[in-house]
């Protein structure tokens, strides 16, 4: 475990040849080993949230690296709460190294891990868990959608209502201490009761709420996922090509040139899509086409949209895509493909045809996904809060499962005691989801996730 005392470094901005390169440096205390490298440094020290210009020098050769740019923030005003140093030097690579070896050589300093700017944020109180994944998926945002899920978690918009939660629940388990204590009581004790039981059972609508946005703040968070399915040879590949808009799959006449799945992402009307082009499913499965279906049927079983495909002149009937994955799906659309092969009196009426060689019914095809995207975030308001990912799923059903113990407890006249340990188990889970509760592995996964300057 990295050693909080010691003072951390490394490269905020994305690597590689830039305008502006900035190199982050936090500090326990006051960073005054940076002397030698700033010369301005008092006048650094005097301004905060200043920027100054100043030479950087080598400690090794009395050269000078760069003249840049540099600001300090005194803690705790700053990103990571402590003392901390940004220095905005030229973006050459070689400048860069310099600078970060000159760093490395300071005795106490060394280079950070990755997301450790943002863990000792946490650890100093500048956000909670839920914030720092906010912040995460506000780095990672491709979409606007991402964009505006990313900054009500780091906004504070789901850890207040979370907080608030945990406040109702609170107040019950003082009710209930109370009544522990004087158990002589019992007429104030019986109100109490009434009291905590209506409580939770607010409580219990909250979080089944919370827990019904899911779905769609998953969407927002991490887009739409749409798998194209079907017997071989149908058009799968071509219409992956076709709606990326580049070959991204190979096309053949030869049925089962796709053997497993081939995953890709677009960005559609400014929705984020992820395409999966599924192998074909027929009676006659090689072994190595055996084990492509069975990986392929596993990405069915997550996807948002299953486009099944048939071709538009033939005689065979849809796939049974329920006999195939032995579970029922429910969001499943017959598609026909190919339409340019029938006459113009075609032998069916279909909602959704299309046809790669003339782009028929392409268009349709492309509402027809934004359409369901959009209907996915409909279940919440604009005003809404939501929980985004599996994590906040996990703890809120966990925490839910103690509101409906305790409300069970009390109706079948269990002792406060048990009432009270029900309480705090819901209250155990809630905390952890914001972060008040010390758990280090969830830490450690959420922050390791992050690039080595955040």
């Amino acid at each position: 475990m990295p050693n909080l005392k010691d003072s951390i470094f490394a490269l905020a901005s994305a690597p590689g040849r830039a305008g502006v390169a900035i190199i982050r440096i936090s500090s326990f205390e006051q960073p005054n080993p940076l002397k030698e490298l700033i010369p301005r440094f008092n006048k650094l020290i005097e301004s905060p949230s200043k920027l100054i210009l100043s030479k950087l020098i080598s400690s090794q050769t009395n050269e000078v690296l760069d003249e840049c740019l540099v600001v300090y923030f005194r803690a705790p005003k700053s990103f990571t709460g402590e003392h901390v140093v940004e220095i905005h030097c030229h973006g050459s690579e070689f400048i860069v190294q310099s600078v970060l070896k000159e760093l490395s050589l300071i005795d106490g300093y060394r280079l950070a891990e990755p997301g450790e700017f943002s863990k000792r944020a946490f650890l100093n109180g500048k956000m909670d868990l839920i914030q720092a994944e906010g912040l995460l998926a506000l780095v990672n945002a491709h979409s606007k959608h991402q964009f505006e899920a990313a900054k009500k978690l780091t906004d504070g918009i789901l850890s207040k209502k979370i907080d608030t939660l945990r406040v109702q629940l609170l107040e019950c388990l003082s009710l209930l201490s109370a009544s522990i204590d004087f158990p002589d009581e019992k007429e104030t004790n019986a109100i109490q009761l009434q009291v905590v039981t209506k409580k939770n059972t607010a409580l219990k609508d909250s979080l089944n709420k919370l827990l019904g946005s899911y779905e769609s703040g998953r969407v927002r968070a991490d887009g739409y996922k749409v798998i194209l399915a079907g017997p071989p040879n149908v058009g799968k590949s071509s219409l992956l090509n076709a709606l990326l808009g580049e070959q991204r799959a190979i096309v053949s006449d030869q049925a089962g040139t796709t053997r497993d799945y081939i995953n890709t992402t677009m960005m559609l009307g400014g929705r984020l899509i992820h395409l999966t082009d599924m192998a074909g499913i027929h009676d006659d499965l090689t072994k190595l086409e055996s084990d492509g279906i069975e990986l392929a049927k596993k990405q069915m079983l997550t996807a948002d949209l299953v486009l099944n495909i048939q071709i538009s002149n033939s005689k065979d009937s849809f796939l049974d895509l329920k006999e195939v994955l032995g579970t029922e799906l429910t969001h499943i659309k017959n598609c026909y493909s190919k339409s340019d092969l029938l006459a113009s009196d075609g032998q069916y009426q279909s909602d959704l045809s299309f046809s790669v060689i003339t782009s028929g019914g392409l268009d349709s095809l492309v509402e027809y996904i934004e359409s369901s995207f959009d209907g996915a975030l409909q279940s919440v308001g604009k005003g809404d809060v939501f929980i985004t990912n599996y994590r906040h799923k996990l703890s809120l059903e966990s925490a839910l499962t103690g509101v409906k113990k305790t409300l069970e407890a009390i109706q079948v006249g269990h002792s406060e005691e048990i009432i009270s340990f029900e309480l705090q188990e819901s209250n155990r889970f809630l905390s952890e989801l914001i972060g008040f509760v010390d758990h280090e592995e969830v830490f450690t996964e959420i922050f390791s996730r992050f690039c080595l300057g955040k």
